[in-house]
């Protein structure tokens, strides 16, 4: 996939998930941070850097659609999910899920729904790790 169209696809998603402030040319890494284990919460990073496994991620991204907003009363906190996009080392986006299943992401301390056209990050996430 051409580099441009990565930036594109990227900026269309994340122009919804939180202010993009440059345009996003080439992501080759992306980190993936989770809590596991019982009550010690420990973080675990994952790395994914194969070319092939960020493209089907961008356009996952490309497909995405945030929905509405969860009210307070609806909403039970999950752990924190963390995907942060990089070019070179330099971090691009940081996308904060409300759990594991990447259907509820935060933006400016709210948190709204998010729809797939197809798979899921979560889905994306359990294949390539």
């Amino acid at each position: 996939m051409n580099k441009g169209l990565i930036g594109v696809a990227l900026l269309l998603f994340l122009g919804g998930c939180g202010q993009v402030t440059k345009e996003v040319s080439s992501i080759d890494s992306v980190h993936i941070i989770s809590n596991e284990g019982g009550t010690t919460l420990e973080k675990v990073a994952t790395v994914i850097q194969d070319p092939s496994s960020i493209e089907e991620l961008i356009r996952i991204l490309d497909t995405a659609k945030v929905g509405n907003l969860i009210r307070d009363d609806e909403l039970l906190l999950s752990p924190v999910v963390i995907y942060e996009l990089y070019e070179g080392d330099e971090l691009v986006q940081t996308l904060m899920f409300n759990g594991e299943d990447t259907l509820r992401i935060f933006k400016g301390g709210l948190c709204f729904e998010v729809s797939y056209e197809d798979r899921t990050l979560s889905d994306w996430y359990e294949q390539v790790r």
